[in-house]
């Protein structure tokens, strides 16, 4: 008995500089919200949304599963990573 596996597509440069920018994007965003008025948005279906958002003009059938993830994973870590930055904006005694 065979299993026939498809290819995964590789990942692309488009997919790490989007991620990259949204997950800084949703790290100041994290900040400023918990910071201001205690709220905290995840960052997976964001960047998700986003990066499918301006990949559209550009045909959405162009868009890989490998890449969608790849965004939403660190959108999801920037979205987290205001915790370890918020320990670094707290003012000095």
């Amino acid at each position: 008995m065979t299993t026939l596996h498809a290819a995964t597509p590789p990942i692309t440069a488009r997919s790490v500089i989007l991620g990259l920018l949204f997950s800084l994007a949703l790290c100041a965003m994290n900040s400023y919200l918990t910071l201001s008025f205690g709220v905290i948005e995840e960052g997976p279906t964001i960047a998700a949304l986003f990066f499918f958002a301006l990949m559209l003009p550009f045909g959405a059938k162009s868009i890989t599963s490998t890449e969608m993830v790849i965004v939403a994973t660190m959108g999801s870590a920037g979205g987290g990573a205001w915790a370890s930055s918020r320990i670094f904006m707290r003012p000095r005694p």
